[in-house]
């Protein structure tokens, strides 16, 4: 915004903060939506996952791609607005697949994947350093934002082919474990209803 349609910072600041806003909205409704069909049993929970990780991170990268087309500030706002709410699907999508497959170490699970998913924080820029050495030039931008898209459109990609809401067995409480969270809370004075 700055370099390419000579914002302010003040006006880059103002525009970047709308798409943020944005998804704070469709991430609510995405989840309403997403309950509402699975609990009418028009979706299972694994396509509802796979069909929301599609929208977030495919429609996203679409519409950042498209923007750096447009010549047009206002244009490119628009776009960037509807494509950064359309992430707001990631909460109904990927993110929650963790609940899925281990609901009892689902924390550890997301922090694992996010620590992983996070490499690309530091990746990102150090590339956009070596694919953007002019930050006036639009061709260098758009460069840029097709590695994104690409990186975006694979990861949705992966997930749809190889995602499942099935809990893991390692995940599962045995009896056994439960027998002895039970004599642990017994012998500390708790009932059932404490616990």
């Amino acid at each position: 915004m700055s370099k390419i349609f000579n914002f302010n910072v003040f006006q880059s600041g103002a525009v970047m903060t709308a798409p943020y806003i944005a998804q704070v909205v469709v991430s609510i409704l995405a989840g309403f939506m997403t309950d509402a069909a699975r609990q009418r049993k028009w979706i299972s929970t694994s396509a509802a996952r796979k069909v929301n990780t599609i929208i977030a991170q495919s429609f996203l990268n679409l519409f950042m791609i498209i923007a750096c087309y447009c010549t047009d500030s206002t244009t490119v706002i628009v776009l960037f607005v509807v494509g950064m709410s359309l992430r707001g699907f990631t909460y109904a999508g990927h993110n929650s697949s963790p609940i899925d497959i281990a609901p009892m170490y689902a924390g550890v699970v997301f922090g694992i994947s996010n620590t992983i998913a996070s490499i690309t924080g530091f990746l990102g820029p150090l590339t956009a350093g070596l694919v953007i050495t002019d930050k006036t030039s639009i061709g260098q931008w758009q460069t840029m934002f097709w590695i994104n898209g690409a990186l975006g459109f694979f990861g949705s990609i992966f997930f749809a082919c190889f995602a499942s809401e099935v809990e893991r067995k390692w995940a599962q409480i045995k009896d056994s474990d439960k027998e002895t969270d039970l004599k642990t809370n017994l012998k500390s004075g708790l009932t059932d209803d404490e616990c």
